[in-house]
């Protein structure tokens, strides 16, 4: 039997209005055409930021005094086959709310 896959992501950014999804394609003939000399999109998968603005903000620090702030994560877990609902919640949630340790002495 084929596993389970969990991916949870999360953006942190200061740009106001960016469009956030994700996107998912599993096609033999993708559309729109892709750009790695592949005409089939299997299974691909991602988040897709989309600016307010015709120029986008500039988040690069070598190009940019003040950029902005774009952070992305993906942590993905490779489980059991049918993982349920409340286990994968439990992956996000373990992932949005890290373990905090402190070492003293």
């Amino acid at each position: 039997a084929q596993g389970s896959v969990v991916t949870v992501r999360s953006v942190d950014t200061d740009i106001t209005g960016l469009n956030i999804g994700t996107v998912y394609q599993d096609a033999k003939i993708a559309s729109p055409t892709q750009c790695t000399g592949d005409a089939a999109a299997w299974g691909q998968n991602g988040v897709n930021l989309t600016s307010p603005v015709n120029n986008v903000p500039v988040t690069d620090p070598t190009l940019s005094a003040t950029p902005a702030k774009l952070v992305t994560q993906r942590t993905r877990f490779f489980r059991d086959p049918n993982l349920s609902t409340t286990d994968a919640a439990s992956l996000d949630s373990q992932v949005s709310n890290p373990i905090q340790v402190t070492v003293a002495g």
